[in-house]
């Protein structure tokens, strides 16, 4: 039946005035579901270490004073390519947020087809007979096809409401997972870097070692060769000085791997020599600011990413339910069909159509019932995973506080007994070179010395190391400047914003 323009879209606004209507009220059929923590405690068990007391959070490494350093973490914030898949997933949770959003408009598709359709009109043949007559005649109708139909599915149970909100809380998870990201690239950038210079230390020492067993070993081999020191020293110090050697070539085996995934992470193909030049550990540690416990589940990223996969996966549940609930959808057609197109598409020869459709869903051999108990069972794990996560974080900080203030003693500990072993060395090549003694009590006293020194640039480290662990178990907020700096370019490198 045909009608006039203004009758067609007055249905058509009609149709579209009723999903409007419908869809504020769609506010789910069931709440967001919570999950109760148990308090925090008021105070850490550990102290914080006292020159931290009245710094506040900011970018934790600028403490180090180190230069070097903040350039290769600056690098790292604009070229590592782990940041680089981090940010394009975030990507993809943001064009899924806006797919599910979709969801509140109807879908419109528009078609159009030709057709040609052709019969015998006029022939003098048999048509029992084989061959062709050129007589014949052939007669050939052209027909146009021209639609548009849209098409609402009314979200009464919420389940598009439902989408929606997964979407969303999946999108702030992967907004929570880049910061975290951040966080975890300064600590690990700053592990790497000083874990390199460590060893790079402990390389200087071990050639120096060499060194100076070299010189031991020469004067040994001219007192055994006048007869003063007899074979056993010689082959103590060969020994000594072989050991040491060893451990060189260890070590530098060591620092060029360290070398090589400073490289990594800076997305360069592995190289060696970052930390030529006179390098050292810091004195001064990265500065925090106390937390309380009840402020630390909001400062870590990583605890809001768990929250909000776990408000993802209720929703998932909550959508999961409504799909077992029949669905109810709106239909608008209209279409136009004639022999030339702009009759087709003439108003006066259009037909329209409006249909609701209500769905029920009978028997599926419980697809949908299962699907919905995997959808809460993946709740009911989320809900354990935030809880654990909430744990993690606090297990943490009190590690780092722990290791803080013994590590804290341990190098001070470390710094004594480097003393002792350098003064026990000196007492014992004196008394060696005296004839007092054999070379074994030296031998003895250079392994202490060695180990002393070596203990001593680790623990340095050690302490460095659970200082970067506190500053970044605390987190804080200093990552959103970082995201806002950075973007991926159409190649899918990292650029800055103001680059674009």
């Amino acid at each position: 039946m045909n009608r006039s323009l203004p009758v067609l879209l007055g249905y058509t606004l009609v149709i579209v005035l009723l999903a409007t209507i419908l869809l504020p009220g769609c506010a789910g059929w069931r709440p967001i579901r919570d999950v109760e923590l148990e308090a925090p405690p008021e105070q850490f068990q550990g102290e914080m270490p006292p020159d931290l007391s009245a710094v506040e959070t900011d970018r934790w490494w600028i403490a180090f004073e180190d230069e070097t350093l903040n350039a290769l973490i600056d690098s790292a914030f604009h070229n590592n390519l782990t940041f680089t898949q981090m940010l394009a997933r975030h990507q993809q949770a943001a064009a899924q947020l806006a797919i599910s959003r979709a969801s509140w408009f109807p879908g419109v598709n528009g078609s159009t087809s030709y057709q040609e359709q052709g019969f015998v009109e006029e022939s003098n043949v048999d048509p029992f007979a084989m061959g062709f007559d050129p007589a014949t005649q052939f007669a050939i109708d052209e027909i146009w096809n021209v639609g548009l139909q849209a098409t609402y599915e009314l979200d009464l149970w919420g389940k598009y409401h439902a989408k929606r909100q997964g979407a969303l809380a999946s999108f702030r998870a992967s907004e929570e997972d880049l910061r975290a990201f951040v966080l975890s690239l300064s600590a690990l950038m700053s592990r790497s870097w000083y874990g390199a210079v460590t060893l790079h230390l402990q390389q200087d020492l071990l050639e120096s070692s060499v060194e100076t067993f070299e010189n031991n070993l020469t004067i040994i081999e001219e007192r055994y060769r006048r007869g003063v020191a007899g074979s056993s020293d010689l082959y103590q110090a060969r020994t000594t000085l072989a050991g040491v050697r060893a451990e060189a070539e260890s070590n530098a085996a060591r620092l060029a791997s360290a070398e090589h995934a400073l490289s990594i992470l800076l997305a360069e193909y592995p190289r060696t020599g970052w930390t030529d030049g006179d390098f050292t550990l810091p004195q001064t540690l990265p500065a925090v600011s106390p937390v309380l416990p009840s402020e630390l589940v909001q400062r870590r990223p990583d605890v809001r990413a768990a929250y909000q996969r776990l408000v993802a996966a209720d929703r998932a549940s909550a959508e999961a339910v409504a799909n077992m609930l029949p669905s109810f959808s709106l239909t608008g057609k209209l279409s136009g069909r004639s022999i030339e197109l702009q009759d087709a598409i003439d108003p006066m020869n259009i037909v329209w159509s409006a249909i609701g459709n209500v769905t029920v869903p009978l028997f599926n051999g419980g697809r949908l019932m299962n699907a919905s108990k995997i959808s809460e069972a993946g709740w009911v794990a989320q809900v354990a995973a935030y809880r654990q996560s909430v744990l993690v974080a606090f297990q943490e900080v009190e590690d780092a506080l722990e290791n803080n203030a013994r590590l804290e003693l341990a190098l001070e500990f470390r710094t004594e007994q480097a003393e002792a072993a350098e003064a026990s060395l000196g007492v014992a090549m004196d008394r060696y070179l005296r004839g007092v003694t054999n070379y074994l009590p030296v031998t003895i006293a250079q392994s202490n010395h060695l180990n002393a020194q070596s203990g001593l640039i680790q623990a340095t480290y050690n302490l460095l190391d659970a200082r970067i662990s506190l500053a970044t178990a605390l987190a804080g907020s200093w990552m959103d400047d970082v995201l806002a700096s950075v973007d991926i370019d159409d190649e899918g490198d990292l650029i800055e914003v103001n680059d674009k």
